[in-house]
């Protein structure tokens, strides 16, 4: 009995601590992309690892730098969000600059 109001209580942190990135499996990068998250608890912070030179990550937007020329490519990255209470979510995305496939 104490095991099952045990796992049930656990069960119910974890649920409400959880964040959910909103992006797709590929991303297609003409312009700009705003990244979203959901069951957020108070601010996201937004992280990207491997982003090609020439982007960048801003308020949770990936965008082109100034006049910077980022060759047409499928470029690998991982997305973190992360909100106030401490939840995190991570995923593996291809990023896709130009008409590449």
């Amino acid at each position: 009995m104490v095991t099952k109001r045990l796992t049930i209580l656990i069960m119910l942190v974890y649920l409400s601590f959880s964040i959910q990135l909103n992006v797709p499996n590929q991303i297609y990068l003409s312009q700009s992309y705003q990244l979203t998250a959901s069951d957020v608890q108070g601010n996201v912070y937004y992280s990207v690892r491997n982003l090609p030179t020439g982007l960048s990550l801003n308020n949770g937007k990936i965008d082109f730098l100034y006049k910077a020329q980022v060759p047409n490519g499928n470029y690998p990255i991982t997305i973190i969000a992360q909100d106030s209470s401490g939840a995190a979510d991570k995923k593996n995305v291809v990023l896709t600059v130009g008409n590449s496939v």
